[in-house]
């Protein structure tokens, strides 16, 4: 409906922050987000911006408006940001309910302590789906072996 508009390339930006992605980022931190939904959810973004094929690459469009871009948001990187939030509160002194369940499904991998090394999460059967989709955004994160570096930022 939106696409008959007429908006402006800015007009579209502001309803794909405004109206697509809070559909997805409710869900985003609780629910598992494969890579292939994201791919599928960036073709909508991106066929509504564009009314066609990409015009510009999407990296280019990511960028802010001052180097060129049209400051729209990467879905990927947004996820993945979410679901390192969880890593964060479950290595923070705070109590909550789903830490002991995490702890739980960690516990046959050395507990905790795999956060702080480096793995492979391809070499461990975790599910639910969720936290092996955290673990593996984890397990990319350049300072995980310092997270308390990580928890200051948070």
């Amino acid at each position: 409906m939106w696409s008959w508009r007429g908006l402006s390339l800015f007009g579209k930006v502001t309803i794909i922050k405004s109206l697509l992605l809070p559909r997805v980022l409710y869900i985003a931190p609780i629910l598992p987000s494969p890579l292939e939904f994201i791919k599928a959810f960036q073709t909508i973004i991106y066929k509504f911006l564009w009314k066609s094929p990409d015009k510009i690459s999407r990296t280019a469009v990511i960028n802010d408006l001052e180097f060129g871009g049209l400051k729209v948001t990467d879905l990927t990187t947004l996820i993945m940001s979410l679901q390192l939030s969880c890593i964060g509160r479950f290595l923070s002194k705070n109590l909550y309910p789903w830490k002991a369940y995490l702890l739980y499904l960690l516990t046959p991998f050395g507990g905790e302590l795999i956060l702080h090394c480096d793995y492979n999460i391809n070499d461990y059967n975790i599910s639910p789906i969720f936290y092996e989709e955290m673990l593996h955004w984890w397990s990319d994160f350049p300072c995980k072996s310092t997270p308390n570096n990580y928890l200051e930022q948070l």
